[in-house]
């Protein structure tokens, strides 16, 4: 008998900033979805962060994602450590969604998408408006 239940996939999130919040959210609603960790320079955003989701709180990208299982990380950082974060996610063999943009240069887009192709990962960058009729026409 094979099991019919979907893989729930381990998320985690990188920044814990303003838009972290609405990837927690989709990530405790998506019923394939649990998140497990979050991780932020700023320890104490990091803490409250975690203690308000009821999850680990890390400071260092890259244990995170040694300790944890992620199968899905969720870049919210600043702009500019975007492609870091995905370098440091597919070397891990962890899928990303990045907030937009994916970095501040095309340099830095190519090294992140060729660290993803590299590894194996999907990438993927939030567009959340790309429906909107004025986006559209664009």
């Amino acid at each position: 008998m094979t099991n019919s239940s979907p893989t729930r996939l381990k998320a985690a999130i990188v920044g814990c900033g303003k838009v972290a919040s609405t990837h927690a959210l989709a990530y405790q609603t998506l019923p394939n979805s649990e998140l497990i960790a979050v991780c932020d320079v700023a320890s104490d955003r990091a803490q409250a962060f975690a203690d308000k989701l009821s999850v680990n709180a890390y400071t260092d990208l890259a244990e995170m994602l040694k300790r944890e299982k992620v199968d899905v990380l969720s870049v919210c950082t600043q702009h500019t450590q975007h492609p870091a974060a995905v370098e440091a996610a597919a070397a891990a063999g962890v899928h990303v969604i990045s907030e937009k943009p994916l970095a501040i240069d095309l340099e830095s887009c190519d090294r992140a998408i060729t660290a993803a192709r590299a590894a194996g990962i999907k990438l993927g960058v939030i567009s959340q408006r790309r429906w909107y009729e004025p986006v559209l026409r664009m």
